[in-house]
């Protein structure tokens, strides 16, 4: 239904009631707030930093560990490689972030392209020491969503051994 609210051009009431009803039903699939944030983003329905706010306030609502995944979760949405427009942490915390990884590691563990959306993201934020601990993790695992090829994966792991 999210997706169907973006394609129909929602307001923002209605998809935030959507979520609130999603959220009621199972407050604990991240899903659901990555995909409102895709819905604030400016190239849809949100003006700049709308996103950003909501992560926030999804994280201090929820609170603890779980409120730190979900920054990390959101961030990961509004910090998409998939499209190189999108990729923007100007408004996002990267101490909020790596919190938020912390808690995804502690809470579910790690996964490869958890790993790799992570060491993006250091990269972004210029953490060479949260970057190469990352890229140790990933080994030769990279992740074409992610990176796109393995010449951007090399020179991001270069510039984090560096």
């Amino acid at each position: 239904m999210q997706l169907v609210a973006l394609n129909q051009g929602w307001s923002k009431a209605q998809a935030r009631d959507l979520l609130d009803q999603a959220v009621a039903f199972e407050p604990g699939y991240y899903h659901f707030y990555r995909e409102y944030a895709y819905y604030l983003l400016p190239k849809w329905y949100g003006h700049p930093g709308d996103a950003e706010a909501f992560a926030e306030e999804i994280s201090q609502k929820v609170g603890g560990d779980e409120g730190n995944f979900l920054y990390f979760e959101i961030a990961t949405q509004l910090t998409c490689q998939c499209d190189s427009t999108d990729s923007d942490m100007e408004h996002l915390s990267w101490p909020k972030i790596k919190e938020g990884y912390g808690a995804l590691r502690r809470l579910y563990g790690l996964s490869s392209l958890k790993i790799n959306r992570y060491a993006h993201m250091a990269v972004e934020a210029e953490d060479k020491t949260a970057a190469k601990e990352a890229f140790d993790m990933i080994g030769d695992d990279w992740n074409h969503q992610v990176w796109h090829s393995s010449a951007k994966f090399a020179n991001a792991k270069q510039w984090a051994s560096s």
